[in-house]
């Protein structure tokens, strides 16, 4: 009987793909141990969260349809750092704003919100950005140009060199999404808005150059359509 030999280059290659997917199967496991652990504490003890940490996880989420089962609705928002009731015990929600998951794009109804209003955050309620400043980038995502307000929105830069742009609450801290330096350019906006653009939103070098583009979950944000335009 012969004996039959694997060449050592391929041996190579098949431990190195069984190294792969063990990594990877036990980094799923973690992810899916970690999102379970705050479903059923979102279920049982809801606690306030304080502080966030997040892990860069894709999924697929529903952010304005499917939360009617445990979101409660913003009416107010609440000043930045102030305590605040959670607004929602969405799991969905709760996987994109406290452990960082992305939802698939398109999948937000906002993406086609055409009514004039403001877009709170989803945890806390405070107002992050409004209709004036959203724009359609065709990244899938809901995008703006601008905040509502110096200190509503708080930004970290990843390990990868992106962005992150987060709630300005410093009691919430949700993870929003990115911010990108290849928004709309400045005369493709009126100028009246772009004047009351808060100066803290990221801006690149030219004063000419790119706007901002703040690529948002959809889970993170609630919208509420402007009164005064409801009785028009």
């Amino acid at each position: 009987m012969r004996l039959k030999f694997v060449p050592r280059r391929r041996i190579s290659v098949l431990s190195s793909l069984a190294v792969i997917a063990t990594f990877t199967t036990a980094s799923i496991l973690l992810q899916a141990s970690s999102a379970a652990a705050l479903i059923v504490s979102s279920r049982t003890l809801r606690p306030t969260f304080h502080g966030t940490s997040h892990s860069k996880n894709t999924m697929r989420l529903f952010s304005e349809n499917n939360d009617k089962l445990k979101d409660t609705t913003s009416t107010e928002a609440s000043d930045a750092n102030d305590d605040f009731e959670p607004k929602t015990w969405n799991p969905l929600r709760l996987m994109v704003m406290k452990l960082g998951f992305t939802e698939l794009r398109w999948t937000s109804p906002l993406n086609y919100e055409k009514r004039e209003g403001v877009y709170n955050c989803a945890y806390c309620g405070i107002d992050l950005f409004d209709s004036d400043g959203k724009y359609d980038s065709g990244s899938g995502w809901p995008s703006f140009w601008r905040s509502t307000k110096d200190g509503n929105v708080q930004y970290k830069r990843e390990w990868d060199g992106r962005l992150e742009c987060l709630c300005g609450n410093q009691k919430c801290s949700a993870h929003l999404g990115h911010v990108f330096l290849d928004g709309p350019l400045p005369g493709s906006v009126p100028r009246s808005i772009l004047s009351e653009a808060p100066r803290g939103d990221p801006r690149g070098a030219r004063e000419d150059g790119y706007l901002p583009r703040f690529c948002v979950n959809g889970a993170a944000l609630r919208f509420q359509e402007w009164e005064s335009k409801k009785q028009e």
